[in-house]
């Protein structure tokens, strides 16, 4: 059993080592702030021609308060793509949230975070970043509509972040990887534990 717990740290640690050190120049850039905001569910909201000057203005990293038991909201933006992030592709990346995101760019659906109802599946333990379409980008910049639904009271730290190819790969194959390894591993430790020790 020592042995195994052993072989177990050691695993821990060189996965560590490994998603620390492993696609180095990875950049993020949060766009956080003037996001607009409107608690309802109209697939014309991800039009890039869509008036949206009446809707709410909100910050994305805090918490939002589901209103009137609408669990539907749409966020929208127009994203300026930094100069940090010339010369690579454009990701938009997610924290660990507790909603389900379609991204819509220049009025296209290109990907998404979970599954939308009947068949939720938030993914709250994971990190997302969702690839946009060099074609969705005009003249630097980037109209951003996110259809998001949140099963709760509340969505929690939805963060979003332009990001390189660089941090988009990390995100989405090596982190997520590296957690759901680190929790089976645990899980099988504390099993083993509890055969030795009844």
């Amino acid at each position: 059993m020592k042995k195994f717990k052993n072989s177990f740290f050691l695993l821990s640690a060189i996965l560590i080592l490994f998603t620390s050190c492993s696609f180095k120049g990875r950049i993020s850039e949060p766009v956080y702030e003037d996001w607009k905001i409107k608690f309802s569910d109209d697939k014309n909201f991800a039009s890039p021609d869509y008036d949206d000057d009446s809707w709410d203005t909100i910050a994305a990293e805090k918490i939002i308060p589901v209103k009137n038991d609408h669990h539907y909201f749409w966020l929208r933006k127009t994203l300026t793509i930094p100069d940090s992030l010339n010369n690579t592709n454009i990701w938009i990346g997610f924290q660990k949230t507790n909603c389900t995101i379609q991204v819509y760019a220049d009025g296209v659906y290109v990907g998404s975070r979970g599954n939308f109802p009947p068949n939720l599946n938030v993914k709250i333990e994971q990190n997302t970043d969702v690839l946009i379409p060099a074609n969705c980008i005009h003249d630097g910049e980037i109209n951003i509509a996110l259809r998001i639904y949140a099963p709760g009271s509340t969505a929690k730290d939805i963060c979003p972040s332009l990001d390189n190819n660089e941090q988009g790969y990390f995100m989405n194959s090596i982190k997520n990887i590296f957690m759901h390894s680190s929790v089976v591993c645990l899980h099988y430790v504390l099993f083993i534990n509890a055969v030795f020790h009844g």
